[in-house]
């Protein structure tokens, strides 16, 4: 029998689909049939938080799409699973591309290639997206476009890839290996807040959670 959480997961891929190259009308047709009319959208800023799939469509799909006629959404992860307070989320991390060729959010065009990554989770409830939380990485469009409004970063901003091994797209859900994954990265982060109050790199216990050749 399948379980819930492969049904959730299951349920967002004709949307995950429709905006693989983001045709208008199979966009909105799938945001419907997906979500509950009086569904939340929740966004960063400046996207207001909104009711309703059209009026999502029209608050942020819409805007970008304008911006970029040749949109597309690549995904490279997808889970599902229940959160602590039992609450049944699909989570979906990836990145939306194409050639931005109008304004957006007052960022000037580039006229070139562009991609923001995006991390979106998606509540349901018997088998209806009833709220979705959507971080898009708009400072990631702001700095291809020179248009970044505070001092340089220190670091270097490119494409992230990905996980390597590509896998986080299929697969059953496996709720023991799913605790197992949150305990680790919970333990991980644990241990990164002990430098530099508690001592030097070696207090984080790298080794312990990261690959040896990770980049």
């Amino acid at each position: 029998m399948t379980c819930v959480h492969d049904l959730n997961r299951a349920a967002l891929t004709p949307l995950r689909k429709a905006q693989y190259n983001f045709e208008p009308s199979s966009v909105r047709a799938a945001l419907s049939a997906l979500c509950a009319p009086d569904a939340v959208f929740r966004s960063a800023f400046p996207i207001p938080e909104v009711r309703g799939p059209d009026a999502y469509y029209a608050a942020a799909y819409a805007p970008l799409l304008q911006a970029i006629p040749d949109l597309e959404r690549r995904d490279w992860i997808v889970m599902s699973g229940v959160t602590d307070k039992g609450l049944d989320w699909v989570g979906c991390g990836g990145f939306y591309t194409g050639v931005f060729t109008q304004p957006w959010l007052d960022i000037p065009p580039t006229g070139h290639m562009v991609h923001m990554r995006f991390h979106e989770f998606y509540r349901f409830e018997e088998g209806k997206v009833i709220e979705t939380q959507s971080l898009w990485d708009i400072p990631e469009v702001m700095m291809q476009a020179g248009a970044w409004p505070m001092v340089p970063s220190l670091g270097k901003e490119w494409h992230i890839p990905g996980p390597a091994t590509q896998d986080g797209l299929w697969g059953p859900y496996d709720g023991v290996q799913g605790d197992k994954s949150a305990a680790l990265v919970i333990d991980m982060l644990e241990h990164l807040k002990r430098h530099p109050s508690q001592g030097g790199p070696e207090v984080m216990e790298m080794a312990r959670f990261w690959h040896p050749r990770m980049s």
